[in-house]
Order: C-alpha cells, then structure tokens, then sequence
C-alpha cells in the first residue's frame, strides 16, 4: 500500500506542476507498477517463458479433497539464478471443470511456495495451462537467494479453501 501511497503522490505533485497531460502518464504508468507487484514476495513483474523441456521442471502432484475428491493438479516449478535471486518459473496443468477449476484456482491464489518453513513467494503468478506440451510458465524473481534454496526442498502450502455460490 505505501508504493501505491507514494506514487499517488507523486502524480498529484506532477500534475500541478506539469498539468493534466502529465498526470495521465503517470497514472497509467503506476498502475503498471502496482499491478506488477501482485504477488507477495516478488521482487520482478511476472514474465512468461515457453517450456522447452518439461523434464527440467520439478513435478509436485496435489490431490484434493471434498469438492475436487479424486482430482489431481500437477504443478511444475523451476528455479533459476537471476544475479544471486531464485528464480521461480511454474505453472500447473489439471483436468479439472467447472467449480473444480474455481476451487484449484482460489486455493493457489491464496497459497504459497515454502522453503524450510519460510514463505518464499506466492503462488498466485502461477497460470493454468491445457497440457505440459507447448506450456508456458510464469516467472517471478524472489528475494530468496538462489545459493539458500533447494528446487526439491521447495512445499507449497495453503488454507483449506471452499467455494460456495
């Protein structure tokens, strides 16, 4: 909230001294800043990477209860050196419809991805893709450091979530 704090200001202060022009350029400029920072513990906007090979991602398989009973979502993550930062490209495929869908997707945007206890980042950059094949992955580069995480050692965790209409 305060880079949203800090930016309205700024844009007011521009517009008197710049005039109206000025502060719709700006506008649109925060608003890109601030819906690039979305995901809690992202220190990078999300990018989008074609997954060339899938076999370099690690597979983590969820099973769901109630709701989803006996529906699996395969998550695959990444983790990459970005100048000492890790690096997180994931993206999950499931063969899940309807209040399925809506259920695996409210649970992730509210989950996280953990390393030894510690919440790494969020995984509400992570996309919904129709098959591994021909997969894109959404990126985001962490305030972990690369050199103190492990990719087989990374959990995701979350609250019981239901969806109810």
């Amino acid at each position: 909230m305060f880079l949203l704090e800090l930016v309205v200001r700024l844009c007011k202060n521009l517009f008197a001294e710049l005039g109206r022009g000025a502060l719709k350029f700006f506008y649109l400029f925060a608003m890109l800043v601030v819906s690039a920072c979305v995901t809690d513990g992202a220190m990078s906007p999300v990018t989008r990477e074609p997954v060339v090979n899938h076999d370099k991602y690690r597979k983590i398989t969820l099973n769901w209860a109630e709701t989803g009973r006996g529906l699996t979502t395969r998550l695959y993550l990444r983790g990459l050196n970005d100048g000492g930062q890790y690096r997180i490209c994931a993206y999950y495929v499931d063969d899940a419809t309807g209040v399925q869908k809506l259920s695996v997707r409210a649970w992730l945007d509210e989950a996280y991805f953990t390393y030894k206890g510690e919440k790494i980042v969020s995984t509400k950059f992570v996309p919904w893709q129709a098959r591994s094949v021909g997969a894109k992955a959404a990126c985001v580069t962490t305030k972990a450091l690369y050199k103190d995480v492990n990719l087989f050692g990374i959990r995701v965790e979350g609250n019981t979530v239901r969806v109810s209409f």
